[in-house]
């Protein structure tokens, strides 16, 4: 099950995908963010969303960071400087 949520939290945007999937050891979550970098080598994929993702947020002035979701699982969190556009 996976589950999508935005919200805004004073200046900043949070989009949080929250999954209760076997999750990410600790020791390698900063692992996932290297471009090609990827847990399941049996399953397809390039191994670059995660890197992308944490790349353009840095560019705006954002973060990504990765937790646990009790009792199983792994929470995402992406967090944006919230804008304010005036006509």
């Amino acid at each position: 099950r996976v589950e999508i949520s935005c919200l805004r939290e004073g200046e900043q945007i949070l989009i949080q995908v929250t999954d209760d999937g076997p999750g990410i050891d600790k020791q390698v979550r900063s692992s996932v963010f290297m471009r090609g970098e990827r847990l399941d080598e049996d399953k397809p994929g390039t191994g670059l969303g995660l890197s992308i993702v944490k790349d353009l947020s840095g560019l705006y002035g954002g973060s990504i960071t990765l937790s646990d979701n009790d009792p199983h699982g792994l929470v995402a969190r992406l967090c944006l400087p919230a804008v304010i556009l005036f006509p």
